[in-house]
């Protein structure tokens, strides 16, 4: 319980006071941290490969054949499961929709994502059995990074204003304003899904700045005198069930 009250700390922490080059380092250190938590257990073995696919091949396929496979699919529940929390149930789910179902249902959901509609395109992917807005939006981010992030929960869990996580619809587009302000925020050329990209990495990797080290509106000059005086001080001084919709 204290290790998930530090992890929560730490994620809020750095979302409401990390500077741009902070954002930065957590950005670059993402491959790194994937990498090592892909050792954490032999179901994760494939997460780097797969983690390739959703950021280089996924994006091909949406712009060539603007749908996916029901292996596609597949594939993209067993990066989703590997990078956060495994629910045994959703591979059955997945693999209860047919290959027809699939296509014509992605087809259907991006056609209307390039119309503009993230919010009907994201319901449209939750017509497929074991779909959820989380899954939908994994299929979606890659192509559409800058306005739809993929609804990771370190980055729910990250900007405390969101409240409790909940995977529906509704909460999913009050996630993806807060990570696209962020995005905006930081400027420059970040994305959304940069931004949840970051917060993972934060929420796994061990070596992540303390909480502490985030005072809310600081510098770092700021931040770093308030580290300064306290170790002085120290030494003297959508209508499926959670569990089978994510």
């Amino acid at each position: 319980m204290a290790k998930k009250t530090a992890r929560l700390e730490r994620l809020s922490g750095f979302f409401a006071s990390a500077e741009e080059k902070e954002w930065r380092k957590e950005l670059r250190m993402y491959a790194e941290t994937l990498s090592t938590h892909a050792k954490t257990t032999p179901r994760n073995s494939k997460l780097v490969e797969d983690d390739t696919y959703m950021t280089t091949k996924l994006p091909e396929i949406l712009k060539k054949k603007s749908c996916i496979s029901k292996a596609d699919l597949e594939r993209i529940m067993r990066w989703k499961l590997a990078r956060g929390k495994f629910r045994p149930t959703l591979p059955g789910l997945i693999r209860r929709n047919s290959e027809e179902s699939v296509e014509s249902v992605s087809k259907d959901a991006i056609r209307i994502m390039t119309a503009g509609d993230t919010k009907q395109a994201l319901k449209t992917l939750c017509k497929l059995t074991g779909v959820g807005p989380a899954t939908a939006s994994a299929i979606l981010a890659t192509s559409y990074p800058k306005t739809v992030p993929f609804m990771a929960d370190e980055a729910m869990d990250a900007d405390k204003q969101l409240g409790p996580r909940k995977y529906t619809l509704a909460h999913y587009i009050l996630f993806a304003e807060s990570m696209c302000a962020k995005a905006k925020e930081l400027g420059g050329d970040w994305t959304a899904n940069d931004i949840v990209r970051a917060l993972w990495t934060v929420g796994h990797r061990t070596s992540s700045v303390k909480p502490t080290s985030f005072v809310p509106g600081s510098s770092t000059k700021k931040r770093n005198r308030v580290n300064n005086s306290k170790k002085t001080v120290s030494s003297g001084g959508v209508k499926k069930s959670r569990r089978q919709r994510k």
